[in-house]
């Protein structure tokens, strides 16, 4: 059976990362969603962590889009579903929030099985797809988890902002003074899935 190892080097950690590389198999534990890297194994030695992986043949997102130019919309439109399915998974709070608007989309809310997890890096090339399609599609997979964290509470926000800067939210660069990114967000699943 093929896995996927990530290896981290504890030597090569600035100070300030350490914690992230240490949370990121305690989270992955807690998650099984079809649409979410299984965690198989870990083992740490004084030097490395080693995180031991589902294995799934295929490519990031940023690869399979710049390898065939373009997605077709049809199939943009379901990987899209799985990857929001992913998050609202992994998410709670934030999805307590979204849940009035939700309903007016018909979207079902399994709020008994998410894991108050926020991903904190979701980018393309944190979205696996497949190689191969099953029912007519491609699959997706969240990956890398790394930045992730809990969210204890519905008003819990976030005091560092790790990740990728290119794809950090307009809210964490402080550029939406006045506009309800949540409302704003939902407008655009909604047009998206509506399409």
């Amino acid at each position: 059976k093929k896995v996927a190892v990530k290896v981290i080097d504890k030597t090569r950690i600035p100070d300030a990362m350490r914690m992230y590389a240490a949370r990121e198999p305690g989270i992955l534990r807690d998650l099984k969603h079809p649409n979410v890297v299984k965690l198989l194994h870990t083992e740490e030695t004084r030097t490395e962590i080693q995180i031991y992986l589902q294995f799934m043949e295929g490519c990031d997102m940023h690869t399979y889009v710049q390898e065939n130019r373009r997605l077709e919309e049809r199939d943009a439109r379901r990987l899209f579903v799985q990857i929001l399915d992913a998050v609202e998974y992994i998410h709670s709070d934030v999805i307590l929030q979204l849940l009035l608007v939700a309903r007016c989309l018909a979207l079902t809310l399994s709020l008994a099985q998410q894991k108050n997890v926020c991903h904190r890096d979701l980018k393309l090339e944190n979205i696996l797809i497949s190689k191969t399609r099953r029912s007519g599609t491609h699959r997706a997979m969240v990956i890398d988890f790394g930045f992730a964290g809990h969210i204890p509470t519905a008003s819990y926000r976030f005091t560092d902002h790790p990740g990728s800067v290119c794809y950090a939210a307009p809210e964490l660069l402080g550029m939406c003074a006045g506009i309800d990114a949540i409302a704003l967000n939902c407008a655009s699943v909604a047009l998206t899935l509506a399409s």
